[in-house]
């Protein structure tokens, strides 16, 4: 609601948490559907066995492109995106401009040689990225809606807006930050 408006388009990987889609199309945003697939010759048992098909993906880019959600480590395949694979999405995200909501809610449930690596670490995507968490995944208490986004000040002064504007009560809050 805070960076969608009506008929902005919103990548997003298949398969995807469902919420993704219903919010896209709550906020008036058309998904647009890129799926991971298994690598030829794999069975898709293995989190690596899964692979973003990149001229598939940037077929999807156009001007009505808004946002792309990247979901690392990736429910529910547990995918571990790799810094090379982050960066060709993050090329095409600074190539047309669009914002990466980047639901990095599992970045502690890394296991084994892979490792989490942030979105908006990359060069020069810190501007462009809103970075999603949630408490419940950290300590294990999956029943636990608390949760949180970080950004630039640019993009979060939005969602603080969305989120005043929807709360009542209660001790809750967003604070805008800046490198």
């Amino acid at each position: 609601m805070a960076t969608v408006d009506t008929g902005d388009e919103v990548i997003i990987m298949e398969p995807f948490f469902e919420c993704f889609e219903h919010n896209v199309r709550t906020a008036g945003g058309i998904p647009r559907f890129v799926p991971l697939k298994p690598k030829e010759n794999a069975d898709g048992t293995q989190t690596n066995d899964w692979v973003l098909d990149y001229d598939h993906l940037e077929s999807l880019f156009n001007t009505k492109t808004k946002a792309i959600i990247v979901n690392t480590p990736h429910n529910p395949l547990g995918k571990v995106f790799t810094y090379e694979e982050l960066s060709q999405i993050a090329r095409l995200c600074k190539k047309w401009n669009v914002v990466c909501i980047s639901d990095e809610v599992y970045q502690f449930l890394v296991y084994g040689s892979k490792k989490h690596v942030s979105m908006a670490s990359l060069p020069d995507m810190w501007e462009r990225t809103i970075t999603v968490c949630t408490a419940g995944k950290i300590f294990a208490a999956t029943g636990w809606k608390l949760g949180w986004a970080y950004g630039p000040s640019h993009l979060i002064a939005n969602l603080q807006l969305i989120h005043f504007s929807s709360v009542r009560a209660g001790n809750t809050f967003l604070q805008a930050v800046d490198p």
